[in-house]
């Protein structure tokens, strides 16, 4: 099951589904183990993951997705990845509702550790559904004197997660179908950023979305080290179509 497009400085494993639950109607966590675990023990929890999902035919191709690493306890043997389940429209979706313990799954991370986010005395994170994994790393771990406002768009309030922070950073979430964009760029653009203070803002979700925050950004003066914006999906595109649309582009540059 080994991905040959895999670039140099990468670690790569298969590992074995131990458990999984649906921690929501929308939120399935899948814990995996396996005798390549050990190779991962160093990498930074909260950083992207690939994992690539087994083709159901032999005429398939392996689909690629991107992930977060949520959680790897060493002593126990385990790496957490948190999925969203949108039934079987996706591969990602469709494996987790349907994996069985010991089913496979190749998993790749970036040879390389290093923080998850900047010091700062003020914090501003904003996500959909597709960033509660990696925002919930970044509130986990952030220190007790850290301020700021944490947004998380989900579909309803079935779909909040308990999250333990020891900072006084507010969490707030936002309720809305995810194709509903609108919602998550009104909430930031809600928020009184502070000028007198270090600051720090993290953004991931729908590439348009991203997009149009991180120009609202720049028109209010954030500059470009303050700020980490990445799109996690685009609509009507999956990630296989979008990684064949840039190896297009590059072919031809």
């Amino acid at each position: 099951m080994k991905d040959v497009n895999i670039s140099p400085g990468v670690i790569r494993g298969t590992l074995s589904l131990k458990r999984k639950q649906f921690l929501t109607p929308h939120y399935i966590r899948v814990v995996l183990t396996g005798a390549d675990l050990p190779q991962f023990a160093h990498l930074t929890v909260g950083a992207n993951n690939k994992i690539f999902i087994p083709a159901k035919a032999p005429e398939q191709h392996i689909s690629r997705r991107t992930y977060t690493l949520r959680a790897l306890d060493m002593e126990a043997a385990e790496m957490t990845i948190d999925f969203v389940a949108h039934g079987d429209e996706g591969p990602a979706s469709a494996w987790a509702i349907n994996a069985r313990e010991g089913d496979q799954l190749e998993v790749a991370m970036k040879d390389k550790t290093s923080a998850l986010y900047p010091a700062a005395d003020w914090y501003l994170l904003a996500g959909d559904h597709t960033a509660l994994p990696v925002i919930s790393v970044m509130l986990e771990t952030l220190p007790a004197e850290a301020k700021g406002i944490a947004l998380i768009h989900v579909h309803d309030p079935e779909d909040m997660l308990p999250i333990k922070t020891n900072s006084q950073v507010e969490i707030k979430w936002i309720f809305g179908e995810p194709h509903n964009f609108d919602i998550l760029l009104e909430a930031v653009t809600n928020v009184l950023i502070p000028s007198y203070s270090t600051r720090y803002i993290f953004t991931a979700a729908e590439a348009g979305v991203v997009r149009h925050l991180r120009n609202y950004f720049t028109e209010i003066g954030i500059r470009r080290e303050e700020l980490s914006a990445y799109g996690y999906w685009k609509k009507g595109v999956s990630e296989d179509q979008s990684q064949s649309e840039r190896q297009q582009d590059r072919a031809t540059s």
